[in-house]
């Protein structure tokens, strides 16, 4: 059964009848097919979706015009460009289904209004925020402590649900490794006991 906006934001903290109609009020369903966009380099950041169904990727292009993965976002979660909307830039980020998927899409703004009127809102809005910032800050410190095949090891252990319906291509950008060093790691492994790890 796909988990709604309104029933993960309570799995927080448990929301009155009135505040999860009014959260349901903000929110649009669109249904996205396999490599559609939910957001694309340079349009506006005042965007955000809540994932029911499928897997998105995050991604930025370089100056060689190659795509870098950030990201991944496997339904239920959040998926929006948080950085952008806050400094009033257009993102520079593309948020792209990898399979059919089904969002709950809200403007920002109405969100922040949302967080204003009901304490609890706020309350859950920031418990998301502090996981955001963990997230990014266990990257960032993979990416100066860990090697390459730390963090390939590491992503298999926290993202097994990911491991088996991603290309490997969109792996090694997100790892950020070459396709090539990534299928070295794994043939590396494949030789290796368990005990080796």
């Amino acid at each position: 059964m796909k988990t709604s906006v309104k029933d993960y934001l309570s799995s927080f903290i448990k929301l009155s009848p009135e505040i999860e109609n009014e959260v349901l009020s903000i929110y649009e369903n669109r249904s996205y097919k396999k490599m559609e966009h939910f957001m694309k380099c340079d349009s506006a950041a005042d965007k955000i979706a809540f994932v029911r169904e499928g897997i998105l990727r995050a991604y930025e292009t370089n100056c060689q015009g190659e795509e870098i993965t950030i990201s991944f976002y496997a339904a239920p979660c959040f998926a929006l460009d948080f950085v952008a909307f806050q400094e009033g830039k257009s993102t520079t980020m593309n948020i792209q289904a990898l399979t059919p998927a089904k969002l709950q899409i809200a403007n920002i703004n109405d969100v922040y209004t949302l967080n204003e009127k009901y304490a609890v809102l706020g309350k859950i809005h920031i418990k998301l925020l502090e996981d955001l910032y963990c997230y990014h800050k266990k990257r960032e410190t993979s990416f100066i402590l860990n090697s390459a095949t730390e963090r390939y090891l590491n992503f298999i252990n926290t993202k097994q649900e990911l491991f088996n319906t991603i290309p490997q291509h969109y792996i090694a950008s997100y790892l950020g490794i070459k396709p090539q060093s990534l299928s070295r790691i794994r043939t590396k492994l494949s030789k290796q006991s368990p005990s080796d790890f």
